[in-house]
């Protein structure tokens, strides 16, 4: 739109030519249908990411083959314990019985997780103890190669001299690994420096400044002066490719490469163009990245950074050395301002000290990359205490910011739609810093009335509810009134992590487990598990995979208006169940198509 806004020919046929390239893209990337589910599945596939997460080890794998036949465009997620040792390339072996993507996106605030699986083009999640994953082989392909490449060098970080939290914080900041300690992690996120445990464009900018210092000798010799800007390109792109592809990277790195190139051309360059052109490309070569929370952070700081940085610089650009004092604090400011809706939305916080923290860190951490690089290739023992002491005073400045009370706007939680229309709100305030006439602002004003009011419509929470949910560790029936919350679970705790639930509810976790059977709405409901009959007749049935009793019996003796079936009931039961509700003409559900939310 705002290409075809100075010349509509040409920015419609751009616009055209993007959606097409996006829209074969789709189709090719498009993730594939999950093959009809049965015990004991065989999978053999390649790992391609491994991650520690809240349920143990999670893997990304691309799937080669399902029961000894080729799949393409299949990717799976593991889920395991910590007790198996997985890298990128080990070509793995397993079996199981795969869940769909997407299954709690009915539930209240469980979404996020699947934008996290569009996003990876994950479609199954597969639960595994250690012992039943093999791995077989490895791929040696470039890309799993530069990815042991990253692990050799993390490796001679974490045994030079360097402090575990200073080596684990360069290993992140530098390779992009993730490979940041746990304490490392909440203190930068709580702080808004959680773009530092990534490779962005912060990162890329420090690449390309160091590349055009280092060949600032080619621009003496006029025969070849311009070829250095082929060269930094050339270079960007070398450390994108190696830290991982990253969206962040790549998004700056074609930014850079186009600044360069008009360079190079001798051609004026706009930020904006640059930005809009590298946006396009990226969505065009992968759509997926949309869902990605790397992306949507890096595209909003960028554009955050060219619309209000100016404005919120109260110092004129002709006083050089003061104006890059200011522009310290003007940028975080643009950052945390164009990015609000995108955390609010993930992380349902917003660090607001992250503005003197990020100034601070802007100045300390080409510092402490540097020494921490000159400690691990030449062993020197004082480079490596100074980086030691710069990671401890980053960490120092966190903890001081984040114990000031009101530091943090914490507990928001934000509905899709409060979402765009805070996006919204934000989109017009930049437009109207660059708006002249009067006709245009009082549109914008009218917008931005109705944005926030849409902000401020609280999300949809009905008085009682009750979610059933499961996996193939076992069902769930919770009962939620109000903040009063009860739960009936299969095993002695949740088998599914419900914490942003509860958290966005005001549910106190630790309380909720309980016995028995629940009145909801003046309705029972009961789980049927193992080999006890529940005793009180249920209206809503769920019928867990350990049930091991007659089911005709089962659902005679309860009549009830709905069956749930648990995500662990085997396909002959519940094909039982099928035939057993179709001719009693009582509703079925599978816990294994979904989560099931009753209001």
């Amino acid at each position: 739109m705002a290409a075809s806004w100075g010349n509509l020919r040409r920015g419609l046929f751009f616009i055209s030519l993007g959606l097409a390239g996006a829209g074969v893209s789709a189709l090719v990337l498009k993730p594939a249908d999950l093959p009809v589910s049965h015990d004991g599945m065989r999978f053999e596939g390649t790992v391609e990411s491994v991650a520690e997460g809240r349920a143990g080890l999670r893997a990304v794998v691309e799937v080669a083959n399902v029961d000894f036949r080729q799949s393409r465009g299949l990717r799976c997620r593991l889920v395991t314990d910590q007790a198996v040792s997985l890298s990128p390339g080990d070509i793995v072996e397993f079996c199981g019985e795969p869940e769909p993507t997407g299954k709690y996106s009915a539930v209240p605030f469980m979404g996020i997780s699947t934008l996290v699986d569009k996003a990876d083009r994950v479609s199954a999640t597969v639960l595994l103890a250690s012992g039943r994953i093999k791995v077989i082989g490895y791929d040696n392909s470039l890309k799993y190669r530069l990815s042991a490449l990253r692990d050799d060098i993390a490796g001679a970080f974490y045994s030079s001299d360097l402090s575990p939290e200073a080596a684990s914080l360069a290993v992140a900041t530098s390779l992009g690994t993730g490979d940041a300690m746990a304490g490392v992690r909440d203190r930068f996120r709580a702080t808004g420096l959680s773009h530092l445990l990534c490779v962005s464009g912060f990162h890329v900018a420090i690449v390309a400044w160091l590349l055009a210092l280092l060949l600032w000798p080619v621009k003496v010799w006029s025969g070849a002066g311009r070829i250095r800007y082929l060269l930094l390109i050339i270079g960007v792109w070398a450390f994108a490719v190696f830290t991982g592809a990253q969206p962040s990277a790549v998004r700056a790195a074609m930014m850079v490469s186009a600044f360069y190139l008009c360079r190079l051309l001798q051609r004026k360059a706009s930020p904006y163009n640059s930005l809009v052109l590298a946006v396009g490309m990226m969505l065009a070569y992968n759509p997926y990245w949309l869902y990605s929370i790397g992306f949507q952070l890096s595209v909003a700081a960028v554009a955050g950074l060219l619309v209000f940085t100016g404005t919120f610089n109260p110092v004129a650009v002709r006083y050089n050395a003061l104006w890059r004092f200011f522009n310290l604090f003007a940028v975080p400011l643009a950052a945390m301002v164009a990015t609000a809706p995108v955390v609010l939305f993930w992380f349902h916080c917003l660090p607001l000290v992250s503005v003197p923290v990020n100034a601070f860190a802007a100045l300390v951490f080409p510092v402490f990359l540097l020494m921490a690089f000159v400690a691990v290739i030449f062993s020197w023992g004082l480079a490596a205490s100074l980086a030691d002491r710069l990671c401890d005073l980053v960490m120092r400045l966190c903890d001081i910011a984040v114990a000031r009370d009101g530091a943090v706007l914490d507990d928001v939680w934000l509905s899709p739609m409060a979402f765009v229309g805070l996006l919204v709100l934000v989109v017009v305030c930049g437009l109207a810093l660059h708006v002249r006439n009067s006709r245009g602002r009082i549109a914008l004003l009218g917008i931005a009335t109705i944005s926030l009011a849409v902000c401020v419509i609280p999300p949809q929470r009905a008085g009682a509810e009750a979610v059933a949910i499961g996996n193939a560790r076992g069902s769930m029936l919770l009962v939620r009134n109000g903040r009063d919350c009860t739960m009936l679970s299969t095993r002695h705790k949740a088998p599914v992590n419900m914490s942003d639930y509860f958290a966005a509810h005001g549910i106190d976790s630790a309380t909720v487990a309980t016995d028995g059977y629940m009145l909801h709405g003046g309705k029972v409901l009961c789980i049927a598990a193992g080999a006890k009959m529940p005793r009180y007749r249920a209206d809503i049935l769920l019928v867990d995979g350990t049930y091991r009793g007659d089911l005709d019996v089962l659902i005679e003796a309860h009549n009830p208006q709905l069956v749930l079936a648990g995500a662990n009931v085997d396909a002959s039961k519940a094909a039982a169940l099928e035939g057993i509700c179709r001719r009693r003409g009582v509703e079925l559900r599978h816990l294994a198509a979904g989560a099931v939310l009753l209001r």
